[in-house]
């Protein structure tokens, strides 16, 4: 008969902060180099834009002609990869693998739309280009937090549908939130992120993305990411946490 060790809340805490550090890169990136298979074997990396859709799946646009798309074709197995492109040792800077199959998305499902809130430019590619959209359905995450730091996560860590607002509610909270504070997001952007651009206060900027975790900035073509101080379990405390913020910082 084998024993097993009961997991002390000392054990548990550094692998709660290594699922949220790998949930937030997941949420808050935007781009990743994805791989696939070649027909020789061979692994091919492209860089693609990609959201989350509601599951907390991370959802592509991409073109027919695309070599990585034919390889999809072929065979869905891939690996989408994530890391910070700033300064400083790569070896001690996070980054997060994550990898299953890939399958086709159609217009009509609900995450589309948060898909066309991050990228607008992507109502071009699918009305006039051979675009469609892909879900990735993570089978298993691969995070190193730094040189020797580094975890298996499972499949569950990242699609909590408690981190992700359904589609209706997400949008709704959206219009509500630039409608009241419209003004005031700028600001925040600025002093959250000590941005230094003199044009960036007369410039449109707008939320995208709202979850439980943070939300999402767009200004023209770039994304921000905004971590919350806290989580939050529906819209109404995601909601409190952003006015907060506003209040604190603006």
């Amino acid at each position: 008969m084998t024993s097993s060790k009961k997991v002390t809340p000392s054990q548990l805490e550094p692998l709660k902060k290594v699922e949220d550090a790998a949930c937030h890169m997941l949420l808050g990136f935007y781009q990743g180099v994805l791989s696939t298979q070649l027909a020789s074997g061979y692994p091919l990396g492209s860089v693609v834009p990609y959201c989350l859709d509601e599951q907390g799946s991370p959802l592509f646009l991409l073109s027919d002609l695309a070599q990585h798309t034919k390889n999809i074709k072929a065979n869905p197995k891939v690996s989408l990869t994530l890391y910070h492109q700033g300064g400083g040792d790569i070896q001690q800077q996070p980054r997060l693998c994550v990898y299953g199959q890939v399958k086709r998305s159609t217009l009509a499902d609900n995450h589309v739309g948060r898909y066309y809130r991050h990228f607008p430019n992507a109502h071009y590619y699918c009305n006039e280009l051979d675009f469609n959209f892909y879900q990735l359905e993570v089978v298993k995450g691969y995070y190193v937090g730094g040189f020797g730091k580094v975890c298996w996560l499972d499949a569950e860590v990242f699609q909590s549908p408690s981190k992700l607002f359904s589609e209706p509610e997400e949008f709704a909270l959206l219009i509500k939130m630039n409608e009241s504070y419209r003004h005031l997001i700028t600001k925040l952007l600025i002093s959250k992120l000590i941005i230094t651009m003199p044009e960036m206060e007369h410039m449109h900027v707008m939320l995208a993305g709202i979850d439980s975790l943070g939300f999402t900035v767009r200004r023209l073509d770039e994304l921000y990411r905004i971590n919350f101080p806290t989580s939050a379990s529906v819209p109404g405390d995601a909601q409190q946490l952003f006015t907060t913020m506003i209040s604190q910082y603006c």
